[in-house]
């Protein structure tokens, strides 16, 4: 868990690192009227420590209650099965 955010309220963003792969960030709403899915965000430079933490820095900015959790995983089809969706 990297932060911590509102128990009701705020998206839940995942930052995967899978090895030997460049990360990916994913990111999931909460939905009151049907189920919330995984949506993969693209960001240029999410190799790039410094262009990534300017990037969640505008995300926390507009949602500070957002949770952040970081998955490390030996494949892709492990992440598939952790998100429940294929991808």
């Amino acid at each position: 868990m990297i932060r911590k955010g509102n128990e009701t309220s705020g998206e839940i963003f995942i930052y995967a690192l899978i090895r030997g792969e460049k990360p990916r960030f994913f990111g999931k709403m909460p939905m009151f009227d049907k189920p919330s899915q995984w949506e993969e965000k693209r960001i240029e430079g999410i190799e790039k420590k410094e262009e990534f933490n300017l990037y969640l820095q505008k995300i926390i900015n507009r949602d500070p209650d957002l949770w952040l959790i970081e998955l490390n995983v030996s494949d892709e089809q492990r992440l598939v099965r952790l998100l429940g969706h294929n991808h």
